[in-house]
């Protein structure tokens, strides 16, 4: 079997294998299904919606490549520009202080990367042998745009990376009070050279109301679910509310974020539950004033 058809079947199959499991895990996290969502939060619904519209591309490109299709690489481009607007858009929410994994800049940059390949492997493998090996204007295209949106994505994360020695100094110098279990959930929170971070009145309120509402839940008579939303209400206004910028808003973020994933998991019923929100809560004054 000639080189050129043994890698057209072979990436035909790649790509219908990993179009079949991007399309999974995209509709997965819009739908909610599995409780992926839980898991993959915080996540970024501009990056999913690319990774989807990848996955819609990829299909009919495997299809394409089996069969011997000339517009397969031209769908496999595509699918690379979709992935670098996504690239770029996730550098953005980045800039602008949006929640996001640190997973999801390593594996949307691998996952454009390799489509990018796929597009170079099957106009290799559909060029005609009698064709000269001219250079491809698509090519010359693709390739300033993933060195652009990686760069994007890498400039936009170095704002948001935090040294690693400040956490510990951070870590000696605030009060240890809560249970470990707690402690170890918060993410790397520092002081103001020692000092606390200046918040602006509304988050300070927010997080008092939060602390009310906790302390006036009656187990007894109390409905848990009254419970979740007046407290998911609160945390939502806290964001809304906010205009603290630079450092202190992302000391502010880095916070918020076992918060938040503490309040995904309540259902108002296990004291356990209330008591992790609780200790969490008590901790805001240990960092801001």
């Amino acid at each position: 079997m000639e080189p050129r058809k043994l890698a057209r079947i072979i990436l035909g199959l790649a790509i219908i294998a990993f179009g079949a499991l991007t399309l999974f895990l995209s509709t997965s996290v819009l739908l909610d299904l599995f409780g992926i969502r839980e898991r993959e939060s915080p996540y970024v619904p501009s990056v999913v919606v690319a990774n989807l519209i990848a996955s819609l591309l990829y299909l009919p490109a495997g299809a394409g490549l089996l069969m011997k299709g000339r517009w397969t690489a031209e769908l496999l481009a595509t699918a690379v520009v979709v992935l670098i607007v996504g690239a770029v858009l996730l550098a953005l929410h980045i800039a602008t202080g949006g929640e996001y994994r640190t997973g999801t800049i390593g594996a949307l940059t691998f996952r454009t990367l390799l489509t990018a390949a796929f597009y170079l492997i099957a106009r290799w493998s559909l060029r005609a042998t009698d064709h000269p090996a001219t250079p491809e204007p698509m090519n010359r295209i693709l390739l300033p745009l993933i060195l652009l949106a990686i760069a994007s994505l890498q400039s936009s994360c170095s704002e948001h990376t935090h040294d690693a020695a400040a956490h510990d100094d951070h870590t000696a110098a605030a009060p240890d009070s809560t249970p470990a279990t707690v402690h170890d959930a918060l993410p790397s929170v520092k002081l103001d050279n020692g000092q606390r971070w200046k918040a602006n009145p509304e988050t300070t309120t927010g997080i008092a109301n939060m602390v009310g509402i906790l302390d006036t839940y009656d187990p007894s008579s109390g409905d848990p679910k009254d419970l979740k939303a007046a407290l998911d209400d609160e945390f939502k206004l806290i964001f809304e509310r906010c205009t603290m910028t630079g450092e202190s808003h992302e000391q502010l973020h880095n916070y918020l974020i076992p918060i938040h994933h503490a309040l995904a998991d309540l259902d108002g019923i296990r004291e356990a539950d209330r008591d992790t929100i609780a200790a969490l809560l008590a901790r805001y004054a240990d960092y801001f004033e």
